[in-house]
């Protein structure tokens, strides 16, 4: 997105049923959004799927899962609860900074990660995973850092978006 300003408004339906008219009702999670002329924020969310590093949160079968958050961003030492993490809509957790594996990550130029979280167990149905990370007094994010995690045979399509300059 090009920098600015934006007011955004979700609305319920899929990618192919959103009521794009004029007068479509918007969901009540309208928020203003800044984009700035820097790359901040979360750059990728590291879902282990039953202890295995793996991008497939999908799955006919039940199954347990941790994440990470991750930066490509500088976190400097000051900077208290780095990543904010939820799952569906629970309340956010804070993981911290994990020193260790960040510096694995620095030398392999992924850069800093949050620790893992708890063990969440997935049984049925879409849950919508995401990551974000301190930027100034907020939090930034992106697409790399949402995911669904989805179990069963008919897998929900996510939440439309609709994104209008101010």
């Amino acid at each position: 997105m090009q920098q600015g300003t934006y007011s955004v408004e979700c609305f319920y339906g899929t990618s192919t049923t959103v009521d794009t008219t004029i007068t479509a009702a918007p969901h009540p999670c309208a928020k203003t959004i800044t984009v700035n002329n820097t790359a901040n924020g979360c750059s990728r969310i590291f879902p282990y799927k039953n202890n295995t590093l793996s991008d497939a949160m999908i799955s006919p079968n039940a199954f347990d899962a941790t994440f990470r958050c991750g930066t490509r961003t500088t976190l400097p030492s000051t900077v208290t609860d780095p990543f904010r993490f939820r799952v569906g809509t629970q309340a956010f957790l804070y993981p911290p900074l994990d020193p260790l594996i960040s510096e694995l990550f620095h030398d392999l130029t992924i850069g800093p990660v949050s620790t893992p979280t708890q063990r969440y167990s997935f049984s049925s149905g879409s849950t919508f995973v995401s990551c974000a990370v301190k930027v100034g007094s907020g939090y930034s994010t992106n697409n790399s850092c949402y995911l669904n995690a989805c179990v069963g045979a008919n897998c929900s399509t996510p939440q439309t978006y609709s994104v209008i300059a101010s």
